[in-house]
């Protein structure tokens, strides 16, 4: 009878634990098709918010051609072009040599245009460009297009700036270089790697410190596409079940794709450098289809820790960790002792960068109004657009700095005009546009944007003055009208008459009659 009895209470546990374990399934499934039907629509619509770019015009180079040579090499060095001590050997370095710039030109994709890059050699004399030829074939270049520069970026609240690339972009060694850094199984495993993990810990636990993750590329996508930093356990948990739905729901190359366009990898000022196509060019000024395998290694190894390996932090520390995920590679034979030994002793020379600023900020300003009556604020951080504008960067520099050097030559000359008192200060506006075609080629619309972002080109409204005169007469020469022609003015009119006349009397043309019907 008490046999009976314990038997009944054991059967009645397993029962329970049964019913239990098929609610927790049931629970677990209709939670993982919620889950799955997430990670669908985020991946299926526009995974990223692309901010839109806007450029400046592109610059023609010819022979003959007028060049102020300190505002040409700035504006190459806008480009991304970095000097080196020895001629040029690729795309984006440049020497200046005396008189003469060689400069290995990078590629132009523009969608007017499409140009690969070459050596060039650029002679400049007198102020004036004497020569343009290819740098190896010597072969004269009559006309060159410099690609456009860029002016600003309509960031939307995350501040993030990456460039997408395919996964048919990347080459193999770059490839390799992650899965070494950050998960060499990744073709091997569905999403959580067990021996990954041990491995991890056994390496920790040798070295004393945290030399290794567990986590593999699929759960650290999940992680940054679609959780928080947030340390829990419950958060972990989230992590390991949306990291095998996705590998359930996607092929491997495309959840690297999507990986390398994700992943965070510094910071450049206030902006935030995600994803690998942008940090190709933030840290070499290349397309990740030209960089080395130890460039590959040194971006990796970035991935782990940015604000520690970075090479704009510590040098020897991202050199040490390059070298630590080439001495992976080389284990694995992706890579051989020959090429490990030669990357090994290269040095970490980052192209360098400037911090995002607005430039030409009147003109941008004035940009932003006429684009923003075309696109949402919304469309124009997310859709990617890139808006080619008239300014010519180099005229805008000799605008600002000459509207700058002429108010102080006002000040000094008399000094009643100058102010003390910040925002009152003599200020002025310089507008630049080309005669034939109306295009705005640099707008300065005052002494100092900071202080002040009224625009005295377009926002100020004041009397023309005598600057209204030729504008009269030519309208009077387009009517057919000539200097010995008669006006006369009595019981008309005289709105504008009596500018046309001053304007006659000084170039000693006597008054002249209005014909009749022409009057008004």
């Amino acid at each position: 009878m008490q046999h009976n009895k314990k038997r009944s209470i054991l059967v009645s546990v397993i029962k329970g634990l049964v019913l239990v374990l098929l609610l927790a399934m049931s629970g677990l499934t209709i939670y993982s098709y919620v889950i799955s039907k997430d990670i669908d629509k985020r991946f299926s619509g526009k995974r990223w918010r692309i901010p839109s770019t806007v450029y400046s015009d592109s610059t023609l180079l010819y022979p003959g051609q007028r060049v102020n040579s300190s505002l040409f090499l700035e504006k190459l060095e806008h480009l991304g072009y970095q000097q080196v001590p020895h001629r040029p050997q690729q795309k984006g370095h440049m020497r200046v040599r005396g008189g003469s710039v060689e400069l290995f030109l990078k590629d132009l994709r523009l969608p007017f245009l499409e140009r690969d890059g070459f050596p060039l050699n650029i002679t400049i004399q007198e102020g004036a460009i004497k020569s343009m030829s290819h740098l190896v074939t010597g072969e004269p270049i009559s006309l060159l297009e410099l690609g456009p520069e860029e002016l600003m970026r309509f960031f939307g609240p995350e501040r993030e700036q990456r460039r997408l690339i395919s996964i048919t972009e990347v080459p193999e060694h770059v490839k390799r270089a992650f899965l070494a850094a950050e998960d060499t199984r990744f073709y091997h495993h569905h999403g959580l790697d067990p021996w990954g993990i041990l491995r991890a810990i056994y390496i920790n636990l040798r070295h004393g410190d945290m030399r290794q993750g567990g986590s593999t590329i699929t759960q650290q996508l999940a992680k940054n596409y679609f959780l928080t930093s947030e340390k829990s356990f419950s958060r972990k948990l989230k992590e390991m079940l949306m990291a095998v739905i996705v590998e359930l729901m996607f092929e491997k190359d495309e959840i690297l794709e999507i990986y390398l366009n994700e992943i965070y990898f510094g910071q450049k000022g206030s902006v935030a450098v995600n994803g690998l196509g942008e940090a190709t060019h933030f840290y070499f000024g290349k397309p990740v289809q030209e960089i080395s395998p130890d460039e590959a290694a040194l971006i990796a190894g970035i991935v782990r820790a940015p604000g520690l390996y970075s090479p704009y932090v510590d040098r020897e520390r991202c050199r040490a960790r390059r070298n630590q995920v080439m001495n992976s590679m080389m284990n694995r034979g992706w890579l051989s002792k020959d090429d490990f030994q030669r990357a090994v002793e290269k040095p970490i020379e980052p192209i360098g960068f400037q911090t995002y600023g607005k430039r030409a900020a009147y003109f941008i300003d004035y940009l932003s109004g006429q684009v923003e009556a075309l696109y949402s604020a919304e469309d124009l951080s997310r859709l990617g657009l890139s808006i080619f504008t008239t300014l010519d960067t180099q005229v805008q520099t000799a605008a600002e700095r000459a509207l700058s050097r002429g108010l102080e030559r006002l000040e000094k000359s008399n000094p009643a005009l100058r102010r003390k008192e910040s925002g009152k200060e003599l200020q002025g506006a310089v507008l630049v546009i080309q005669p034939k075609t109306g295009y705005i080629l640099a707008m300065v619309g005052g002494r100092n944007y900071n202080v002040s972002q009224f625009n005295r080109v377009t926002q100020a409204q004041r009397q023309p003055g005598s600057a209204f005169k030729p504008f009269v007469f030519h309208a009077a020469m387009d009517h057919g009208y000539n200097p010995a022609s008669r006006l006369s003015h009595g019981g008309h009119s005289y709105r504008t008459r009596p500018c046309l006349l001053r304007l006659c009397r000084r170039r000693d043309v006597a008054p002249f009659t209005l014909p009749q019907g022409r009057r008004g």
